[in-house]
């Protein structure tokens, strides 16, 4: 059975190993993550060549592929390639066809990437590819720490990308509302009863009425703070030129998780696209497998 090695610094490689794991139902896959000293993104690229180095001393020769699962530790891959020309290594890619014919004219791209990659000849790469967009680097900084110990939430992201984006609406809370309806509805029901007593009914009649009146007020209140947080959203936009991205690009893998959120928060009109199709075809070429086509990747 073939055996393929996935690499990485924390979740992100975890994500990988899980879909070459479906995809390439016939393999052997292999996790290799160094969590010791995740994550990477906070390293120089000599630091991550060396930790990859020693981490992959074993699988080297001992395995058919060894995948670098992130983009941060694929830096290591000229490094590791050159040392050990006989063993087979396959990074993270980007597939610039998707990304062009994403839209007609992707003008706004969103690069989600660590500060490392940002810095690195990955950007350069990025400019030559994409030379007719505006790439736009937000902060990312604490995302990855936050998803490998799988805290990170809706409001932080909207907290971090609202500063510079058209996000979608916060969405209101309803609950106060739907029980005040419920109130009235038993309001309705008690009046109905005409054998009661009629000292029964108006005892019913005002703690119902207390009652909505109580639920009427929470209702209220919660409006009240819908109506701040769209403020403050609002607010926080007209701090900066309004961004309306035309694709958003997720350039590490930990971002996979957090795919379908990013996907509600920018909104339907924006694509968010990841490239683990093409890490796919990559690890079949190397393997010279055929008839995987990724269509179950999500």
């Amino acid at each position: 059975m073939l055996k393929v090695v996935v690499f990485d610094s924390g979740w992100g490689g975890e994500l990988v190993a899980d879909f070459l794991m479906d995809e390439l139902t016939t393999v052997e896959v292999v996790r290799a993550i160094d969590w010791t000293h995740a994550p990477y993104c906070g390293k120089s690229v000599d630091e991550i060549c060396a930790l990859a180095d020693a981490a992959l001393q074993r699988h080297i020769g001992e395995a058919d592929v060894i995948v670098l699962g992130g983009y941060a530790v694929s830096l290591a891959l000229d490094f590791l390639c050159e040392k050990y020309p006989w063993q087979k290594f396959v990074g993270m890619g980007i597939n610039y066809d998707k990304v062009l014919r994403s839209r007609t004219f992707p003008g706004q791209v969103v690069l989600l990437m660590d500060r490392l990659t940002s810095e690195s000849e990955l950007r350069q790469e990025l400019r030559n590819a994409l030379p007719y967009s505006t790439l736009i680097i937000p902060d990312c900084t604490g995302w990855e720490e936050l998803i490998n110990e799988n805290l990170m939430t809706e409001e932080i992201l909207r907290r971090d990308l609202g500063y510079d984006f058209v996000l979608t609406p916060v969405r209101k809370n309803r609950r106060a509302t739907m029980n005040g309806g419920g109130v009235l509805a038993g309001l309705a029901t008690q009046t109905k009863h005409g054998s009661e007593k009629l000292d029964d009914k108006k005892q019913a009649l005002k703690a119902a009425i207390a009652k909505f009146a109580q639920a009427a007020e929470s209702a209220a209140n919660d409006e009240r703070m819908g109506a701040k947080k769209v403020a403050e959203q609002n607010e926080a936009i007209e701090r900066r030129n309004e961004l309306r991205p035309d694709v958003v690009l997720l350039l590490n893998t930990h971002f996979w998780e957090i795919k379908l959120e990013l996907e509600g928060l920018f909104g339907y009109k924006v694509r968010v696209l990841d490239f683990r199709e093409k890490l796919l075809h990559d690890v079949c070429s190397a393997l010279k497998l055929r008839g995987v086509h990724g269509r179950r990747a999500k």
